[in-house]
This record gives structure tokens, C-alpha cells and sequence, in this order.
């Protein structure tokens, strides 16, 4: 031990000096790593407020686009409500048309009862003749036959448009 002790003795002061060195350079070598710790730390900082300021955006943008597409949905149910209440309206005006007209076609069809649809006899008015008839165009039963028929065409296309109009208003 004493030649441990001799030879402490002879280099103490460079162990020392050292010891002191490496205690400086350690110090050093920590400040300056603090300071470039610090600068990454402040980047990362800052990296993380970007992409946190991008998922904002993003969210921003994706809600408005939903809110965009909810309010487009809405404008079109809105007219598609409308659409439907005017097509149930004609359908239904097709409706009570189609039933005036088998209602008077019927009635046309039907046999007719002299007393009840007695005309009055005009007194001689100049320019009238009794028979119903002009002279010189159709009879009167062409005239009803025709019309007969008219209203039987008009009948078959009101049961056409309310059988293409139902499916399109029914839910």
C-alpha cells in the first residue's frame, strides 16, 4: 500500500487536474447539449401546434362538408315534399275528372226516359227549328255517338295518367 501511496503522491496534482477537467467538460458539454436539447424541444413544440393546427382544419373542413351535405338533403326533401303534394293533388284532380267523365258517360249510356228529359217547347222564335236538327250537319245521335266515344278515349287516358302518376307518389 505504501507504493500506492508513493505514487499518489507523485501524480495527485494531474489527477486532480483531471478530474477538474473532465468535471469542466462535462459541465460544458451538458450546457451546450441543453441548449441544443432546448432548440428540439422548441421545434418539436412547435411541430406538434402545426399538426394539431392541420387536425383542426381538418375536422373544420370535413364538418362543413357534412353540414354541407345535411343541408342539401334538406333542400331536397323539402322539394321532393312539394313534388309529392302536387303530384297527390293531380292525381287526385285525375281521380274525381276520371269519375265526372265514366259518371256522365254512363249517364250518356243509359237509357233516356222521354218524361224526364223533356225540353219546354219553344214558342215560334224566329230561327229555331223543332226537330233539333240545323238541316245540313250531323244528327244528333252521330253528335252523341261521338262524344260518347270522346269521353270514353278521355276516360281510358285519365286511367293511364293516375296508373303512371300513383307509383311515382306513393312511398
Amino acid at each position: 500500500m505504501t507504493a500506492v501511496l508513493a505514487i499518489l503522491s507523485k501524480i495527485w496534482p494531474y489527477l486532480l487536474a483531471a478530474a477538474l477537467g473532465a468535471a469542466i467538460g462535462g459541465w460544458t458539454t451538458h450546457g451546450v447539449d441543453t441548449i441544443a436539447l432546448n432548440r428540439q424541444k422548441a421545434a418539436y413544440a412547435s411541430y406538434q401546434q402545426k399538426v394539431a393546427d392541420q387536425a383542426a382544419a381538418g375536422e373544420r373542413a370535413a364538418r362543413e362538408a357534412l353540414q354541407k351535405q345535411i343541408d342539401t338533403a334538406h333542400q331536397t326533401d323539402q322539394r321532393n315534399e312539394t313534388i309529392i303534394h302536387d303530384l297527390h293533388a293531380r292525381a287526385d284532380s285525375a281521380e274525381s275528372d276520371r269519375d265526372l267523365a265514366r259518371r256522365l258517360l254512363n249517364s250518356a249510356l243509359g237509357p233516356i226516359s222521354p218524361a224526364s228529359h223533356r225540353l219546354p217547347e219553344a214558342p215560334n222564335q224566329p230561327g229555331a227549328t223543332g226537330t233539333g236538327r240545323t238541316g245540313s250537319g250531323p244528327s244528333l245521335e252521330t253528335e252523341v255517338a261521338a262524344a260518347i266515344g270522346e269521353c270514353e278515349r278521355n276516360s281510358n287516358r285519365l286511367d293511364a295518367l293516375i296508373a303512371q302518376i300513383k307509383p311515382q307518389v306513393e312511398p
